[in-house]
C-alpha cells in the first residue's frame, strides 16, 4: 500500500524586490525635501512646511513629514503644488505603483496628480481614500489606470517633474483640516523568475535521494497526476519517502508529487 501527498505549488520561483524604493520626497534632506504652494484656498502662495513626525509609531517612525493643510471654506479642489519640484523626477515608465504615507484624523481621501511630464505625458489624477485614522497608513496608486481628469489616460511609461497633492479632493471642508504625509515613493516591480517547473530542461533537475533504502536513486519528472484547479501544468516532479523498517512492522511508502 502507497500514500499519496500533494503539495501544490504555482512553481518555485526567485521573487526579486528591490527593498529600496525609488524615493521621492521623505522630508528627511534637502535633496528629499520640498514645499508644495497652497491654491484654491485662504493660504493662497503660502508654502507647506516640513515638522517633526507627530506620532513615530507603526509604520512610520520617521523624524520628520509633510504637513499639509486644507482651511475651511477652501475650493473643492484647493491643494498645494510642488514648488520647487523635486530633485528626483517622478519615473514610472517602467513602474507603475507610488505609495504615499499618510495620517488621518477622519476618514477621507489623498489625490495625486502629476503633471509637466518630461516626455510629453498627459497631466494624470486618481483618488485614494484613507481607511485609518490616528495613525500611519499607506496609501497606493496606480499609474497604469487612466486618469480622472481629461484626457483620461495613464501615466504610465512617463517621466514627470510636477507632484501636486489634495486632501478631502471633491469636499470644501467645514472647519481647518490638517493632515501629514510621508515617504512618497516610486515602488520597484516585483518579477518572480521560475527556478523549476519540469516543463523543460532549463527549469528542470533530479533530486539525489539521501538517508532512506533509495539512497543514490534519482527523482523522476511524472505526467501531472491531477492536472486542475491551481496547477494545469504537464509535468510534476514526483518525491519519495520510502518506509522507515521496523522489526514486525508494515509501513506505507510515501510519495509526494511537487505540482510546479
Amino acid at each position: 500500500m502507497t500514500k499519496l501527498f500533494t503539495l501544490l505549488f504555482a512553481f518555485l520561483c526567485v521573487g526579486l524586490q528591490n527593498a529600496s524604493a525609488q524615493t521621492i520626497l521623505d522630508f528627511e534632506t534637502p535633496a528629499t525635501s520640498t514645499s508644495f504652494q497652497y491654491f484654491g484656498s485662504s493660504i493662497d502662495g503660502q508654502l507647506s512646511q516640513t515638522i517633526a513626525n507627530p506620532n513615530p509609531t507603526g509604520l512610520n517612525t520617521s523624524a520628520t513629514v509633510l504637513e499639509f493643510k486644507k482651511p475651511a471654506g477652501a475650493q473643492t479642489w484647493g491643494g498645494g503644488f510642488s514648488n520647487p519640484n523635486p530633485t528626483t523626477p517622478v519615473n514610472v515608465i517602467s513602474n507603475t505603483t507610488i505609495s504615499i504615507k499618510v495620517h488621518f484624523d477622519h476618514i477621507g481621501n489623498v489625490t495625486l496628480k502629476l503633471e509637466n511630464s518630461a516626455d510629453g505625458g498627459p497631466v494624470w489624477l486618481q483618488t485614494v481614500v484613507n481607511t485609518k485614522v490616528g495613525e500611519w497608513e499607506t496609501l497606493t496608486f496606480n499609474t497604469s489606470v487612466p486618469s480622472i481628469e481629461a484626457p483620461n489616460m495613464p501615466a504610465a511609461g512617463h517621466i514627470y517633474n510636477t507632484v501636486t497633492l489634495f486632501t478631502d479632493f471633491g469636499v470644501s471642508p467645514t472647519a481647518d483640516q490638517v493632515t501629514y504625509l510621508d515617504d512618497i515613493k516610486v515602488e520597484q516591480a516585483v518579477s518572480c523568475s521560475p527556478i523549476l517547473n519540469f516543463e523543460d530542461p532549463a527549469t528542470s533537475t533530479t533530486f539525489q535521494y539521501f538517508g532512506s533504502s533509495i539512497d543514490g536513486q534519482l527523482t523522476s519528472t511524472i505526467a501531472n497526476p491531477n492536472s486542475s484547479g491551481l496547477n494545469t501544468s504537464a509535468s510534476v516532479l514526483e518525491f519519495k519517502s520510502p518506509p522507515i523498517h521496523k522489526p514486525g512492522q508494515a509501513q506505507p511508502a510515501i510519495q509526494i508529487h511537487l505540482l510546479l
